[in-house]
């Protein structure tokens, strides 16, 4: 073989891998040229890596999936694609349920399978959308990482409750920092201006644990019931179900801090006009039950935004975080 033709295959085989590498760029940018503009929850994970360059490792809210979204009739396995429709909630898009193929109409995106268990508890899906490292330039990677530190030890003390004035997270929205979940408002609305009856709250935060072991939780006095903690649902009580008390466990590690939702779908005085009430409770490896006091519950103050855009057939590219959300135009 003369040297003229190896050195022809051999710059052939570079255009080639060129050419390769120039699809797959394209591939994954765009949809910044032709999606829709969607903002998704996230908590940066890993500000930084040493080993990737500066990057950012995300956390998006919609990775993980359990039973309220999830239909009964769906299976899917590790590696199979998905598709997460998504309907907005101000300003944020939020899953609404998840599918084997892609929906013909509406928003949605298009993820892998990273686990799948389903069981008498309900079902649960993790997933992975490509979007989940930021690159960006040092200076702007730097300031990230700050600004995620300055924001993680700006943490205090209480949860934050949104509440809604109609059941089911609905309508108009107060909030305020509750140091503690231990309610009895009697006939009373919870503030000023506020409805007495029917109404719906939604706490956020962080508990912090004391020692290591199982943590019972336990929740009392709403109808309509659901707490997660550290991402796992440990209640779930619909609407028309009885309001007494209920109670999930987890096993959880020493003098951490573990993300906490609670969310009480309605709360009213009942057909009889009976007390509005809300309890949430602990019981510790080391102690007995009792009202997770306020030393113990935080603010969450990492929580962040992802601006991204959604191609037509699901495939996501990510444009830029954000620390608050965009103001409507």
């Amino acid at each position: 073989m003369s040297r003229k033709i190896l050195v022809r295959i051999l710059l052939g085989a570079v255009i080639f891998q060129l050419l390769v590498l120039a699809g797959k760029y394209l591939l994954s940018v765009y949809p910044l040229w032709t999606g829709k503009p969607v903002i998704l929850e996230i908590v940066p994970v890993d500000p930084r890596s040493l080993f990737r360059g500066n990057y950012v490792h995300l956390d998006y809210d919609i990775a993980r999936l359990d039973s309220e979204v999830i239909p009964d009739e769906l299976r899917l396995y590790k590696g199979r694609m998905a598709y997460v429709h998504l309907k907005e909630d101000r300003g944020v898009y939020r899953p609404s349920t998840v599918t084997a193929t892609a929906p013909a109409e509406g928003i949605f995106i298009r993820g892998r399978v990273k686990g799948f268990h389903k069981n008498d508890n309900g079902a649960r899906m993790s997933l992975t959308f490509g979007i989940e490292a930021y690159f960006a330039p040092k200076k702007r990677a730097l300031e990230i990482e700050n600004t995620f530190r300055d924001r993680r030890q700006a943490t205090s003390p209480g949860l934050k409750g949104s509440y809604f004035r109609q059941p089911e997270l609905a309508g108009p929205v107060n909030v305020r920092i509750d140091e503690v979940v231990d309610f009895n408002w009697g006939k009373r609305a919870p503030m000023p201006d506020f409805p007495a009856d029917n109404f719906s709250v939604r706490w956020d935060g962080e508990v912090e644990t004391t020692t290591a072991g199982n943590y019972a939780f336990h929740v009392a006095g709403s109808e309509g019931v659901r707490l997660w903690v550290n991402g796992r649902k440990l209640i779930d009580r619909r609407l028309n179900q009885s309001p007494g008390e209920h109670s999930g466990t987890i096993q959880l590690e020493a003098r951490q801090r573990y993300p906490l939702r609670l969310e009480c779908l309605r709360l009213h005085r009942g057909p009889e006009g009976g007390d509005s009430a809300i309890h949430l409770r602990w019981s510790p490896p080391e102690g007995g039950k009792a009202v997770i006091p306020a030393g113990q519950l935080w603010q969450e103050n990492t929580m962040a935004y992802a601006r991204i855009r959604i191609a037509g057939n699901g495939k996501a590219a990510l444009e830029d975080i954000l620390w608050e959300l965009p103001k409507p135009e």
